[in-house]
């Protein structure tokens, strides 16, 4: 599915901030920046520059409860993948 990936627009390597900020902002439970940049390990106005634009990049997503379930998945999923050894 599309929203399973950020846009086609951005490289592997811009995507994947957007990404991890989406992911650590679910994992708080759709916390605040403060909470975001704690879990990143980021400065809040970062954390809140990232939260907006992921804001931008997924926006009807963040609403929808399945989407955003997909949303956690998927980037879970890869960072287990690259966790493990070969």
């Amino acid at each position: 599915m599309p929203r399973l990936r950020p846009p086609s627009a951005l490289t592997p390597k811009r995507g994947e901030r957007p990404e991890l900020t989406l992911l650590a902002w679910l994992q708080t439970n759709r916390g605040s920046a403060p909470e975001v940049a704690a879990g990143l390990g980021i400065h809040p106005q970062t954390a809140r520059r990232r939260l907006r634009r992921v804001q931008r990049l997924f926006a009807v997503a963040l609403i929808d409860p399945d989407a955003r379930f997909e949303l956690e998945v998927s980037p879970r999923g890869r960072l287990n993948r690259l966790s493990r050894p070969p």
